[in-house]
C-alpha cells in the first residue's frame, strides 16, 4: 500500500464517518446538545483516522524500504547465480540470541572461489535508511583470482573503487538529481580511516523514490558496479 491508497482509505473513512454522524444527528433532531454529540463524535472520527495514518506510516516505514532492498538484490543475485549468494547472515552458525553486530548482519556476498572466507558486496541492513553500500575490498579481487602478495592487486582494487564511484555519481547525478547524496568521497587518504573498503556509499531519499523507485535504484546501482567488478575476474 503506498500513500495514495493510505489516503483515497483516510478520506473513505471520513466521508462514510461523517455521513453516518449527520445521519444520526438529522434522526435527533438538530438541537444544541445533539449538535453538541455530533462534533464530539466527528473529532473522535478525525482521531481515529490520524491515528491510523500515523501508526501504518511508522510500520511502512519500519518494514517496507528493507523488505524492496531484500528483493532488489535476491533479484541481482538470480541473475547472476554463478557469482553471488544472499542475502544471507555473516555468520552460518546464527544465533539470534547473539548480541554481536556481525552476527546479526545480513549481506549479499560474493560466492567463494580463491578467498577462504566470505566476500561482502553489499550489506541489507543499511537499506532500512534508504542506504546504498558497495563494498569492492582487496579480497574481492583476490576472490575473483588476484594474487594476495602481488603489489598491483592492491592498486586495482583502488583503481576500480574509484572507477564504480565516478561511473555511480554520474549515473545518480543523471537518474537521480536531488534524490540523493554520497556520504564517501573519492579520496584515498579518507579511505584510509573510514570507508575503505566501500566503492561508494549512496544515501537515497526513500521517502520521496517510494518502495518501487528505492528498489529500481538499488538494483540499477549495484548491478553497474557488478558489472565493472567482472570484468576483472579471472
Amino acid at each position: 500500500m503506498d500513500n495514495k491508497k493510505e489516503q483515497v482509505i483516510a478520506v473513505m473513512f471520513s466521508i462514510i464517518g461523517s455521513l453516518a454522524i449527520i445521519i444520526n444527528l438529522s434522526i435527533k433532531g438538530f438541537n444544541t446538545e445533539n449538535g453538541l454529540d455530533a462534533v464530539k463524535d466527528l473529532v473522535g472520527l478525525l482521531v481515529t483516522v490520524a491515528v491510523f495514518l500515523v501508526a501504518y506510516s511508522i510500520s511502512n516505514k519500519s518494514k517496507s524500504f528493507i523488505d524492496v532492498g531484500r528483493i532488489a538484490l535476491e533479484m541481482l543475485r538470480t541473475k547472476y547465480v554463478k557469482v553471488l549468494k544472499g542475502p544471507q547472515f555473516d555468520k552460518s552458525d546464527y544465533n539470534p540470541d547473539d548480541s554481536t553486530k556481525s552476527q546479526r548482519m545480513q549481506y549479499l556476498f560474493f560466492t567463494e572461489d580463491q578467498y577462504p572466507k566470505k566476500v561482502a558486496f553489499i550489506p541489507l541492513d543499511p537499506i532500512e535508511q534508504g542506504i546504498l553500500d558497495i563494498r569492492v575490498s582487496k579480497a574481492t579481487f583476490v576472490n575473483f583470482g588476484h594474487d594476495t602478495k602481488d603489489p598491483n592487486t592492491d592498486k586495482l582494487f583502488l583503481d576500480i573503487q574509484s572507477k564504480i564511484y565516478i561511473d555511480l555519481e554520474k549515473y545518480l547525478t543523471l537518474k537521480y538529481s536531488g534524490l540523493f547524496k554520497i556520504l564517501n568521497n573519492n579520496n584515498s587518504e579518507t579511505k584510509k580511516t573510514k570507508f575503505k573498503n566501500s566503492a561508494i556509499v549512496i544515501d537515497f531519499d526513500e521517502e520521496k523514490l517510494k518502495m518501487k523507485g528505492l528498489k529500481k535504484a538499488i538494483y540499477n546501482c549495484s548491478e553497474r558496479a557488478l558489472m565493472e567488478l567482472l570484468t576483472h575476474k579471472k
